[in-house]
């Protein structure tokens, strides 16, 4: 790439401080670049979506008008699965308001969303895009749509769970694809430092913050309306109340709209997300789902056609014999924003599914069950560590590794079941693919008063790391199969 007169945007939580940047802006002279801090204030995107404007007034609509003429030569398409996926991700992130834009006005939000972006990418003449530790929310998901229609060069870094390495992929779908070759120095650097076990990320139940009598006043107050004879019952009470955690924040949202509709009763969704566990069930075959907040799969949206972690599961279903059960549960301490009424009728219909409460400890599950399923959890890879495949059914990093298998159409229980891997193998794989990564820390150093060497060196470290990643002076640690091809070559 040619480096002279480069933009660069730099997108990411942190982009407005810390040394990082401040070293990014010294060195940009070196490079012949310019950076430019992405922030999102100055495009007053979030009054696109404020509702409480009235948009039937011509002077709100004309304050959102984008310009009919515009310099850019190519004109930004929008697919309607990236319509569908931009919604869905905008649904997530609002959904808890109290007023809500109807479905097909997140699209018209979207679209003066995207265009609104495009002009800002076209009159900062941006060439690159640098997502700096992105958890890819709204803005930042369209910054990448429109970066990757335009072709411009895209960078995204992402901290590992490993300390001080940091992994680096230009696309969304790279990630996790990774070459084995690799320079044996570099992988002598990392072959004492991994260790499987020390890198589980085990979960840790949270302390339930509200009294026993509270939550037992809530479930009090929410059988009152819904079915008051239950009342009758103090032990279906109180086996509710110590479950009450694992429910939707607001007891609003615990009530079933759709219970007449299915011919159910009007607390079976009140039972579910409450339901006790039977310890006897762990000692049956079983596969482990662990359910994952929506927030985590934005990008799945985007890059695999499982974003709908509830079509997994019922694709993970067809897949497994009569007898074997699928466990799922949520994670300890996270609300369950997927924990809706929908999602428990559509979750219902499928046979072998049985949901545990939060307060089961993941691990204990990982170790009893024949393998785990995920979309992309970190879950996935402490079963991994633990000496359990995995089968996948979106783009973790971890997906190239021993142990893990993609799903893939007409893929049989037998090619999953029979799969076999070690933990040398695993740790082997590990090593190159930290290998692969840089040794840099990218979510430390990063507050402006912390004025000791190091952490200077280290914001130097990456800001270097970012240039030569950027003109590809150095090779990303994920890649494009074809970008593997021609590096063996």
């Amino acid at each position: 790439m040619n480096a002279r007169n480069n933009k660069i945007l730099v997108v990411g939580d942190l982009c407005t401080k810390g040394q990082v940047f401040e070293q990014l802006e010294d060195a940009s002279h070196q490079y012949s670049a310019q950076i430019i801090f992405f922030r999102p204030e100055e495009l007053d995107i979030e009054q696109i979506f404020e509702t409480n404007q009235d948009w039937s007034q011509e002077k709100n609509i004309r304050a959102y008008k984008v310009p009919t003429t515009t310099r850019s030569q190519k004109i930004f398409s929008i697919p309607a699965e990236r319509q569908l996926a931009t919604a869905m991700i905008q649904e997530h992130e609002h959904r808890n308001r109290e007023e809500s834009l109807p479905f097909h006005d997140k699209l018209h939000a979207n679209h003066m969303l995207w265009y609104r972006i495009q002009t800002y990418l076209h009159e900062n003449h941006i060439d690159s895009l640098v997502f700096y530790c992105c958890k890819f929310d709204l803005v930042e998901t369209v910054l990448y749509q429109i970066a990757e229609s335009h072709g411009l060069n895209v960078l995204i870094l992402q901290q590992s769970l490993f300390d001080g390495r940091l992994f680096s992929y230009r696309s969304l779908t790279d990630l996790g694809k990774f070459s084995p070759n690799v320079n044996s120095n570099l992988l002598g650097e990392v072959s004492e430092a991994v260790n499987l076990k020390q890198n589980i990320d085990s979960e840790k139940q949270e302390p339930c913050t509200e009294s026993k009598l509270t939550s037992v006043l809530q479930v009090v107050r929410f059988l009152v309306r819904a079915r008051s004879f239950k009342l009758w019952n103090p032990t279906y009470v109180l086996k509710r109340a110590r479950h009450l955690q694992d429910a939707p924040l607001d007891p609003k949202n615990w009530r079933d709209e759709f219970a007449r509709f299915f011919y159910c009763k009007r607390t079976d969704y009140f039972d579910f997300f409450t339901n006790d566990f039977d310890e006897n069930m762990t000692s049956e075959q079983f596969v482990y789902f662990p359910l994952q907040s929506l927030s985590e799969l934005n990008t799945e949206i985007l890059t695999s056609n499982f974003g709908d972690q509830l079509l997994a599961i019922e694709q993970l279903s067809k897949l497994l014999p009569t007898n074997c059960k699928i466990i799922v549960k949520g994670v300890c301490g996270a609300e369950p924003d997927y924990l809706t009424p929908m999602f428990f009728h559509r979750i219902k219909r499928i046979s072998n599914v049985v949901r545990v409460p939060n307060r089961v400890d993941s691990i204990s599950l990982i170790d009893k069950c024949e393998f785990v399923a995920t979309v992309n959890s970190q879950l996935g890879w402490d079963a991994l560590a633990n000496g359990k495949k995995v089968l996948l059914f979106g783009n973790p990093w971890y997906r190239s590794l021993p142990g893990a298998i993609l799903y893939h159409h007409g893929i049989q229980y037998k090619e999953v079941s029979e799969l076999a891997f070690s933990l040398f193998d695993l740790k082997r794989e590990l090593q190159i693919l930290l290998a692969r990564s840089h040794c840099v820390e990218l979510s430390k150093h990063s507050d402006s008063s912390d004025l000791n060497q190091q952490a200077k060196e280290n914001a130097k470290e990456i800001a270097t790391t970012i240039y030569d990643l950027v003109f590809k002076r150095i090779e990303t640690t994920f890649c494009a199969q074809n970008e593997s091809d021609d590096t063996a070559t």
